[in-house]
């Protein structure tokens, strides 16, 4: 998870998939960010909402290895905010696929940037947290039967 998060924060603060200058001052948006002002938007909420989780499945399991008694009991929430975590990842790639696909070549065009960079550490970040959701699926099973 702990790759997840980085690979999550240097996509959401690198600037590349939306700008933040833009999201704060819209006077400040390019005409292309202004057509799509609605999903950077929701990108960006959903983005941070990933890393507060994130950040929540990694105390999580803090806590979890730190406990000394009753582990599998304890261990059940992890595979849920793991879950959550991956669902909303998942958002942000959807939306940036559906909804720019059609006026990426414009954006190209008017943009010197490596868009695409971010967009695969999102995605990178995305295949993690499936990751760590059946690996915590798989220990909350084994940790019930007392593995």
């Amino acid at each position: 998870m702990v790759l997840c998060l980085i690979l999550t924060v240097i996509a959401t603060f690198n600037g590349k998939i939306f700008s933040w200058n833009c999201l704060r001052q819209s006077h400040r948006c390019t005409p292309w960010e202004n057509e799509h002002i609605k999903s950077i938007k929701a990108m960006a909420i959903f983005m941070c909402l990933a890393i507060a989780s994130e950040m929540i499945c990694l105390l999580w399991n803090l806590i979890t290895f730190c406990a000394c008694c009753l582990k599998k009991y304890i261990i059940h929430p992890l595979m849920l905010f793991s879950f959550i975590t991956t669902a909303l990842l998942l958002v942000p790639v959807v939306l940036y696929t559906t909804s720019h696909q059609k006026s990426l070549d414009y954006y190209y065009q008017h943009r010197n940037t490596e868009l695409g960079y971010s967009f695969w550490l999102l995605v990178g970040a995305l295949v993690l947290a499936g990751v760590d959701t059946a690996v915590a699926s798989l220990t909350v099973c084994l940790g019930s039967r007392g593995f």
